[in-house]
């Protein structure tokens, strides 16, 4: 099976890809091919656009940036080529996904955003993703751009205070309330 134009930038984004288990973002994936002299910020934007152009991998954009995942095509390419990558380079990948695993997680994994309604109001998203899977989230309609921004912009710094308080919250037994039925 032949593959026509996957080169060494390509098949190091699929392999970091398949290694974790959340989305990463485009500055993550730049960033660690930059920082490490692999390639510039130009060819790693070309590969990254021809890994979605040919269904490797998919992205989801959010307010703050946009995320990746590898698909099951993206999944059987990584597997047949992975020996492609140089044993140090698939080395570092692992030293790197680890080394950052919680702050990859985190940027990834706590999404915000707003969109303006038809009512002219404006709904903000709140969402942890766990394993590609929401660990919370709610929408709270707000009235204006500005408190729209204004949660978004704190849930990344109180997103586990507030998980944590409703966690207790729902679980507490109502005897626990104080509250006679």
């Amino acid at each position: 099976m032949a593959y026509p134009g996957l080169s060494l930038y390509k098949l190091m984004i699929l392999y970091m890809l398949e290694k974790v288990t959340f989305p990463l973002s485009n500055n993550q994936i730049v960033d660690f091919l930059l920082n490490r002299s692999y390639t510039d910020y130009f060819h790693a934007q070309e590969a990254i656009s021809d890994l979605l152009d040919s269904g490797q991998i998919t992205s989801e954009v959010t307010r703050r940036f946009t995320l990746y995942t590898v698909t099951e095509e993206g999944m059987q390419t990584i597997s047949s080529l992975e020996n492609m990558i140089d044993a140090g380079i698939r080395a570092e990948i692992i030293d790197y996904l680890k080394e950052n695993s919680f702050t990859l997680r985190s940027e990834s994994g706590v999404r915000a955003d707003y969109k303006l309604t038809p009512s002219r109001e404006y709904e903000v998203r709140l969402e942890i993703i766990e394993q590609g899977s929401p660990l919370l989230s709610m929408t709270i309609n707000v009235m204006s751009k500005e408190e729209a921004e204004t949660m978004c912009s704190n849930w990344s710094s109180k997103n586990q205070e507030l998980y944590l308080n409703v966690m207790r919250t729902l679980l507490r037994a109502p005897e626990d309330d104080g509250d006679e039925p």
